[in-house]
């Protein structure tokens, strides 16, 4: 390979593009538990630290309560956060990967109209939000018809939040679909800077590979820690 060649996700062996990256998470909390897996920010700005063995749960059992709230395979899920609530996103992330539902992520800066495009478009039938974010997603709930619920991350106030969602689940919930490389794994808007935002399919193939790239290129190893944003 030459030293300025970039392998691109069409060059990637049929092993890495065949495992998503939600298995490859879980599988490494059956090797290695209590390995640091994420540092983020949680509800009301506070800092929490995740194991594998601790995030592979949380995982199961948000995927598990989500189910059992009747979201399924190729459901599209809005996240419309920040970083002040990255640790909940990144579960609902991976646990709609596990279900096999489709994360739309949905840009905290949207104003109204905004949102109400993206997710008319992207026809989620579920919103995680912040609570902060609530009144933007109240506003439009109206004009969105594959809309069924809207799931706040933090203090429900008698409204379904993320907790309550996480407490409907089982730490050790099975049965979950198996994902093929050209599934969809989520539905990602461009900026629009010069047009009207587009909608960019990315199939968990595609994630994949893209991961496996990344830690190739940057040369991660198990102790590296990576500073990144949600």
């Amino acid at each position: 390979m030459q030293d300025d060649y970039l392998p691109g996700p069409d060059d990637m062996p049929a092993t890495v593009i065949a495992r998503p990256v939600v298995y490859r998470i879980l599988a490494h909390a059956e090797t290695s538990p209590d390995a640091l897996a994420l540092v983020a920010t949680a509800s009301a700005g506070v800092e929490v630290s995740r194991s594998y063995r601790a995030l592979r749960a949380e995982i199961l059992r948000f995927a598990d309560g989500l189910r059992r709230r009747g979201v399924a395979q190729g459901d599209r899920i809005g996240i419309f956060a920040d970083n002040e609530n990255a640790c909940q996103a990144i579960v609902a992330i991976l646990a709609a990967n596990l279900l096999g539902a489709v994360f739309v992520p949905l840009n905290a800066r949207y104003t109204a109209r905004e949102l109400l495009d993206a997710a008319r478009r992207a026809a989620c039938s579920v919103i995680l939000a912040a609570d902060r974010l609530a009144p933007t997603v109240n506003r439009v709930r109206g004009d969105l018809p594959a809309l069924r619920e809207i799931i706040l991350m933090e203090n429900g106030n008698g409204a379904t939040d993320f907790k309550s969602i996480l407490d409907l689940g089982a730490p050790d919930a099975d049965g979950w679909p198996q994902l093929a490389p050209d599934d969809i794994s989520e539905i990602m808007f461009t900026s629009g800077t010069t047009a009207a935002p587009k909608a960019a399919i990315v199939t968990h193939g595609r994630t994949a590979a893209a991961a496996h790239i990344y830690r190739t290129m940057l040369d991660l190893r198990p102790e590296d820690r990576l500073q990144s944003f949600f």
